[in-house]
C-alpha cells in the first residue's frame, strides 16, 4: 500500500485527540445546545444529553471505569484516566464560564473548574449508577440534577436581602 501505515492504536489516540479538541471548542452538541441562550439551562441541557448518550453506551462506561479501577494499581493508566478527564472537564468549562458570568451572585466563591467538576461528577455519577442499573430512570435522574442546580426560592434574611443557601445552613445546625 501507498504511505505510511499508522498503528491501529496511534489512530485511534489521533482520532480521540480530535473528537475532545472539537468538543473543547464547540461543544459536545454546539448546534442543539448553543441554541438555548441562558448558559445554567444551558449547561443542564449538556448534562441531559451527556446522561442520555451513555445510556446507550454501556460498553464504553464499563471500558472506562475497568481503567478506572486499574488506574489505582497503575500510574500509568491512572495518568491516562486523569487526561481524559481533564478533557472532558475542558469541553464544559465554556459553558460553566459563561453560567459564572452569567450569575455571580448565586456561584460567589465558584471557580469554573469547581463547577465544570461537579457538572462531569453527575454524569460521571449517572454512568456509575447505571452500569450497575441498567434500567436506571434516566429521566428522573436528570430532573434531580436540574433541582439541583436551578435556582432555590430562598427567603430574605433579616437585612432584607436574600441569603445564601450556605449561610441559612449553618444558622439552623444544632449547635
Amino acid at each position: 500500500m501507498p504511505g505510511t501505515k499508522i498503528a491501529e492504536a496511534v489512530r485511534r489516540e489521533q482520532i480521540i485527540a480530535a473528537a475532545y479538541a472539537i468538543a473543547a471548542k464547540h461543544g459536545l452538541n454546539a448546534v442543539e445546545i448553543e441554541a438555548i441562550s441562558d448558559p445554567l439551562e444551558r449547561l443542564i441541557a449538556l448534562l441531559r444529553q451527556e446522561m442520555a448518550r451513555l445510556s446507550r453506551e454501556p460498553q464504553a462506561i464499563r471500558v472506562f471505569f475497568e481503567f478506572w479501577g486499574a488506574a489505582i494499581w497503575d500510574r500509568k493508566i491512572a495518568a491516562r484516566v486523569e487526561q481524559e478527564l481533564e478533557r472532558y472537564r475542558n469541553a464544559f468549562r465554556p459553558m460553566a464560564e459563561a453560567v459564572l458570568i452569567a450569575e455571580p451572585e448565586r456561584f460567589r466563591g465558584v471557580t469554573a473548574a469547581a463547577l465544570t467538576a461537579v457538572a462531569v461528577s453527575f454524569i460521571k455519577g449517572y454512568a456509575v449508577q447505571s452500569m450497575i442499573e441498567p434500567h436506571l430512570d434516566t429521566a428522573a435522574f436528570v430532573r434531580a440534577a436540574e433541582r439541583l442546580l436551578s435556582p432555590p426560592d430562598i427567603p430574605k434574611g433579616r437585612s432584607g436581602r436574600k441569603q445564601p443557601v450556605t449561610d441559612r445552613m449553618r444558622q439552623s445546625a444544632p449547635r
